[in-house]
């Protein structure tokens, strides 16, 4: 019955099935080979399914704690809203004080970043190299740091990234 549905099964199964061959030094494969090496693996198997069952269940625990650890360190030193999606009033208040100017300080820095390629020390020297253009392009670019740090929060990497950049900002800024 395995042999005829050998097709069914997984490409690692197959090659662990078919790897076995007759003793001696024939590498013909042999129905005779599959069919005892499929009875082995399974009287194998069979007799250390409680075992099997007993380290399967430990590895799944195991993985479950590590990804909560790993949870748990990602979200270390940042508030946690209260239901996501969230709103801006949650991110102001748990992340920011409540202090609307410091997080308008907070896009402000963000807008220059932004439109200087990450370097806000160069913000005079972009002002000059854009000229004329330049209150449209920061103007557009406060216009971008306002959605994604002002709106409603989608998901938690959302919240995460914004809380971690205002957090490191404000570290800065003190």
């Amino acid at each position: 019955m395995v042999l005829n549905q050998a097709d069914k099964l997984s490409r690692a199964d197959q090659l662990g099935i078919f790897g076995a061959c007759d003793t001696g030094d024939s590498k013909k494969f042999t129905a005779g080979a599959v069919w005892r090496s499929c009875k082995s693996a399974f009287q194998i198997i069979r007799g250390n399914r409680a075992r099997i069952t007993r380290l399967a269940k430990s590895l799944i625990r195991s993985k479950a704690k590590a990804e909560q650890e790993a949870l748990e360190r990602k979200w270390t030193g940042i508030p946690r809203p209260s239901r996501i999606p969230a709103i801006h009033a949650d991110f102001l208040n748990q992340v920011c004080g409540n202090d609307a100017e410091h997080f308008e300080r907070f896009i402000s820095h963000m807008a220059q970043v932004h439109i200087t390629n990450g370097r806000p020390d160069n913000f005079e020297n972009s002002k000059r190299v854009l000229g004329a253009g330049f209150d449209d392009a920061f103007a557009i670019s406060m216009s971008l740091q306002r959605q994604l740090y002002g709106g409603d929060f989608k998901n938690e990497s959302d919240w995460l990234s914004a809380a971690k950049a205002f957090q490191e900002w404000a570290r800065e800024n003190k």
